[in-house]
């Protein structure tokens, strides 16, 4: 008594053809998947441009370099509303750097020679707060940037 193949055989290529659809269907389901991924990643980054735009252009009134602009460009969205730009000046008024944020000062004054030491967070609040001179440098929040050249001019 041997097996009658041709009824597995049939059976198989049922199951085959049903697998055959399953398996389009499923193939079909990821790749909308995908492009729909894929779409709203690239929504995503768009979106990320404008932000970005908008968070730099107060920025471009005044006198930056291209590295500068970079480094706004650089900060996290998340982090944005907490960033608080400080430019360094010098004794003419001119930018030459920039700092993302009033804590990263002390260690700009310390990695750029004009101290051995870290400058302390309270220290470096006075300095902003009463615009006075350190070293040749002046610390200016970038908020405040125009107000200080009118300042200065006069």
């Amino acid at each position: 008594m041997g097996v009658d193949y041709s009824k597995i055989m049939k059976r198989e290529s049922d199951k085959y053809e049903w697998q055959v659809k399953f398996y389009e269907e499923c193939r079909k389901d990821l790749e909308r998947k995908e492009q729909d991924g894929r779409d709203a990643a690239a929504k995503i980054r768009e979106d990320e441009k404008l932000r970005t735009e908008e968070f730099i252009t107060p920025f471009l009134k005044h006198p930056l370099t291209q590295e500068m602009i970079e480094q706004l460009k650089s900060i996290l969205p998340r982090n944005r509303k907490k960033a608080d730009p400080v430019y360094i000046l010098d004794l003419q008024g001119r930018i030459i750097a920039l700092v993302t944020s009033k804590n990263a000062l002390e260690y700009w004054v310390r990695e750029n020679g004009y101290s051995k030491k870290k400058l302390g967070r309270t220290t470096v609040f006075e300095y902003i707060r009463n615009r006075s001179v350190y070293k040749n440098l002046y610390f200016v929040p970038a908020k405040e940037y125009e107000n200080f050249i009118e300042e200065f001019v006069l």
